[in-house]
C-alpha cells in the first residue's frame, strides 16, 4: 500500500512476514504479521516495523478500501486488534472526502522525532488523489505470500 497526496506526504505499508512463522496451529499467533510502515511528511522520512496487524485484518482493510468509492461502507473507520494504525474516512467541511491514517501511542517511542508532544500523528489523503481499489489490490497481492493460516 502506498498513499501519497499532492503536498508530498506519503504513507506506505508493507508486510514483512509472519511474527511467528513456526506457529501453525494457534488462531492469534499463527496470523500475526510483521509490517513496515514508512513515509515522508513535513518532519522528514521515517520508518518503523511492528507486529500490529493480523492476516484477516489486512484483508478487512482491503475490503473496506474497495467499498469507499462506491459509498458502500457501513463504518467510517476500521478498527484492528492493536489500536494503531487506524484508518478513517473524513468528510471535510469543504465537501472533500479524505482518508486519514493515524499512528498512535504504540509508535511514540519508536518515532519520537515524528510525534514530539503529540499523542497521535495524522496523514490526510484526498480521495480524488488516491486510487483506493489499486491500494486494496496491492494489499491483497502482499497477502498472497502470507495467507490466514488458522480459522475460527
Amino acid at each position: 500500500m502506498n498513499l501519497r497526496n499532492r503536498k508530498g506526504d506519503e504513507f506506505r505499508l508493507k508486510i514483512i512476514g509472519y511474527q511467528f512463522p513456526d506457529i501453525l496451529d494457534k488462531y492469534w499467533d499463527s496470523n500475526w504479521l510483521n509490517v513496515q510502515m514508512s513515509g515522508n511528511n513535513a518532519v522528514g522520512s521515517w520508518s518503523v516495523e511492528d507486529s500490529c496487524l493480523l492476516t484477516f485484518e489486512v484483508e478487512s482493510l482491503a475490503s473496506w478500501l474497495v467499498k469507499i468509492p462506491s459509498d458502500k461502507i457501513l463504518k467510517f473507520h476500521i478498527n484492528f486488534t492493536e489500536p494503531s494504525p487506524q484508518f478513517r474516512l473524513i468528510q471535510h467541511k469543504s465537501g472533500n472526502r479524505l482518508l486519514r491514517v493515524d499512528l498512535g501511542y504504540i509508535f511514540r517511542k519508536k518515532l519520537s522525532n515524528l510525534f514530539g508532544e503529540r499523542k497521535t500523528v495524522h496523514w490526510y489523503f484526498p480521495l480524488n488523489e488516491i486510487d483506493l481499489p489499486r491500494q486494496a489490490h496491492l494489499l491483497r497481492e502482499q497477502l498472497k505470500n502470507y495467507p490466514q493460516r488458522v480459522f475460527r
